[in-house]
């Protein structure tokens, strides 16, 4: 089978260059359709052109020039302007002789008002007298105050008596002992023997279940083949698509041929060459989309039979799962059986548990009866203990009582001493009571001899502040007399420099109008020359055109060669695909068992 030759790579150098070409003639006719002629009310623009040649490269270029033409009463109107602002011009030339004559007298300095200077400010007083030798920092003499006193120490202690205390009293004999009759107490009782034992009936039970055959695996031997895709569909729907699409190819040519000769374009012309190529880069891409059409095509037919096998694998696997759920459902069923015989097994397990529980129950009774007789035998045991206990008591409570009568009479024993006490303690407080009235008597003089020296301290020191504020009212009346003296020096130094501020505006004033007088002429030629200037008309704008895409004959060039490599790659692919199935089906054939006398018995 032939291997086919590699498409040949396209001339993308010529292709540059016509695409070149092409975006050269776009960007001619932007240029044309940007520059129309355009008549407005004010006049009307036009565009001239001349063939030059380019300094720079050399090679002829295009030159275009503008021309603005005014409406007859525009122009006239832009005459008369010309002629005011020439005539202006020409008053403006007359000023000079005024100008030269005024700028040629020097400034008058000597005229103009003098300058004027503030006097400098009056002497400031900033002394004042001395009046601090005068204060009095003192209050006189001060007397001395009674600090303490002498008086008799209070009576600090009186007799205890503690001697005379009785301290004990004689206690009686206690029973401490009492009989506690542990003898006749009943200290257990024998239970009845207890069943623990029961037939489990393991050996009825089942544990196991039949298992029913489940299936693992499909047979697919009546299944369809597994479809291959293959270049032969897709190439004979592309041959179909491409006999049904030249008819229409060849009217569209013919088509367009004739309106070019009915438009002017004569054949061989670049215009009549480009629209060929146009519509051969149109038909090409059809082409290439039959192509694509082709694949999707083959590709759905793949499709289909894929879906055949599917549904067929489903069909197996759809019975394979119904026979795996037959043997679930047997072997649900086995269970269900077994099931049924372990709860029986259970059920007779239950009932011999109940009987072995009934008679551990009538043993537990009798356990019970034998335990109640011991309790009250202990119950009467406690009651001639607690008779016991009570007569020991009886006996502790009158000794008790014998030991209280004697502690009675000793605290009133101590009560009689604490009276001699309490009457001692009185004595002393009376004395001690004395000595605290003769010390407050004592106390009370001599406050009364510290407050006539506290009053006397107070005359001489309000003597002292009367003099140091008779002193400090001399220095404020000083004080307020300077200040007065150095306030009116500082308001005459203000009213000089008010009158100075005064003649030196009046000086100023001279000198700007004698500056506006010097430089008026020269003002008003400045104004005639610098006047209303003369406006061109503005044209309306319009919508410029855009430069329009040309071809992309490089892109469309290597998507054709990019289209016939992969028809090309496809076929070498196909090719590929069915020597690999050629090369298997021999390896396939000489592995068979007696197939060519190969691989048969030994």
């Amino acid at each position: 089978m032939s291997k086919g030759k590699a498409p040949a790579a396209p001339d993308y150098v010529g292709a540059a260059q016509l695409q070149g070409e092409l975006s050269k003639e776009s960007l001619n006719m932007q240029n044309y359709a940007n520059r129309p002629v355009q008549n407005t009310p004010w006049g009307s623009t036009s565009w001239d052109t001349a063939k030059v040649v380019d300094p720079a490269t050399g090679q002829e270029v295009t030159q275009w020039t503008q021309n603005t033409t005014l409406a007859d009463p525009l122009k006239q109107a832009l005459d008369q302007q010309l002629g005011l602002q020439q005539d202006r011009s020409n008053l403006a030339g007359s000023f000079m002789d005024r100008v030269s004559s005024e700028y040629s007298q020097p400034f008058d300095w000597q005229n103009l008002p003098r300058m004027a200077q503030a006097n400098a400010p009056g002497q400031l007083q900033s002394n004042v007298s001395d009046y601090t030798r005068g204060l009095t920092t003192s209050a006189g003499p001060q007397q001395s105050a009674v600090g303490g006193f002498n008086f008799g120490g209070p009576q600090m202690g009186v007799g205890s008596m503690a001697g005379e205390l009785q301290r004990g009293i004689n206690q009686t004999n206690l029973t401490g002992q009492v009989d506690p009759m542990l003898g006749g107490l009943t200290r257990g009782v024998s239970p009845g023997n207890v069943n623990t034992g029961f037939n489990n009936m393991l050996g009825g039970l089942n544990y196991d279940t039949s298992q029913e055959a489940v299936q693992r695996g499909l047979s697919m031997g009546d299944n369809p083949a597994l479809p291959t895709l293959t270049n032969d569909f897709r190439n004979q729907v592309a041959n179909d698509l491409m006999q049904q699409m030249m008819p229409v190819q060849r009217q569209q040519q013919e088509a367009l041929e004739t309106d070019l000769s009915n438009r002017g374009f004569k054949q061989g012309t670049e215009a009549y060459k480009r629209a060929l190529d146009e519509l051969n880069q149109r038909q090409s891409a059809e082409r290439f989309n039959a192509l694509g059409m082709a694949g999707q095509e083959a590709q759905r037919l793949y499709g289909m039979q894929m879906g055949s096998r599917q549904q067929a694998f489903n069909e197996d696997v759809t019975g394979g799962q119904f026979g795996n759920q037959a043997a679930n459902q047997a072997f649900q069923q086995a269970l269900a059986a077994n099931q049924f015989r372990n709860q029986a097994a259970g059920q007779a397990f239950g009932q011999d548990m109940s009987a072995r529980q009934a008679q551990n129950q009538a043993l537990g009774q009798q356990f019970n009866q034998q335990l109640a007789a011991g309790q009250f035998g202990n119950t009467a045991t406690q009651q001639a203990y607690a008779q016991a206990l009570g007569a020991a008591q009886f006996g502790n409570q009158a000794a008790d009582q014998r030991f209280q009568q004697g502690l009675a009479a000793g605290q009133f024993g101590n009560q009689a001493n604490a009276q001699a006490f309490g009457q001692n303690l009185a004595a002393g407080q009376f004395g001690n009571q004395a000595q605290q009235q003769l010390y407050g008597q004592m106390m009370g003089q001599a406050d009364l001899a510290n407050r006539a020296a506290g009053q006397n301290f107070g005359q001489n020191l309000a003597a002292s502040q009367f003099q140091n504020q008779a002193l400090g009212q001399a220095q404020a009346l000083d004080l307020a007399r300077m200040q007065a003296g150095n306030q009116a020096a500082q308001q005459q130094f203000a009213l000089n420099s008010q009158a100075a501020a005064q003649q030196n505006a009046l000086r100023q004033q001279a000198i700007a109008e004698q500056m506006q007088r010097r430089g008026m002429s020269l003002n008003e030629m400045n104004a005639l020359l610098t006047g209303q200037q003369v406006g061109m008309p503005q044209m309306p704008n319009f919508v410029q055109a855009g430069r329009a895409e040309t071809p992309n004959i490089l892109g469309a060039t290597q998507m054709g060669y990019d289209a016939a490599l992969g028809a090309y790659n496809a076929q070498q692919a196909g090719t590929a695909n069915l020597m690999g199935g050629l090369f298997g089906l021999g390896s396939a054939a000489l592995g068979a068992p007696g197939l060519f006398g190969f691989g048969g018995g030994k």
